[in-house]
């Protein structure tokens, strides 16, 4: 399942990129196939995100919008996108992670 997937990924990201240089930043998407564990799996997973030594979080998707209040949560892929046009992500380690139908792959060539 997609959130036992990303609480596999997320707390590897810090640790895992101590080789490289720059900072850490994870991007997910809403988790779309929970059905009614939906609201409950994303909020363990972005409060997992919030304890981890993470630069920077940015969550796309309505389910994410909820509860990210910040300005780096989108409600879709099409809107990140304009903000990466205009606030590219330089010098950093990114880990993605979102369910398909986010289409997270369409902001690889913004990043």
């Amino acid at each position: 399942p997609a959130a036992t997937a990303v609480r596999k990924i997320v707390p590897r990201l810090p640790g895992s990129c101590t080789q490289f240089t720059g900072s850490k930043t994870v991007i997910i998407g809403d988790m779309l196939e929970l059905g009614e564990e939906s609201v409950t799996e994303h909020q363990k997973i972005w409060e997992l995100a919030q304890s981890l030594n993470l630069d920077e979080i940015i969550t796309v998707g309505s389910i994410f919008k909820q509860l990210n209040p910040s300005e780096k949560s989108f409600k879709n892929t099409d809107e990140l996108i304009e903000y990466l046009k205009q606030n590219p992500i330089k010098n950093k380690n990114i880990l993605l992670k979102g369910s398909r139908g986010i289409a997270l792959e369409k902001v690889i060539e913004f990043l």
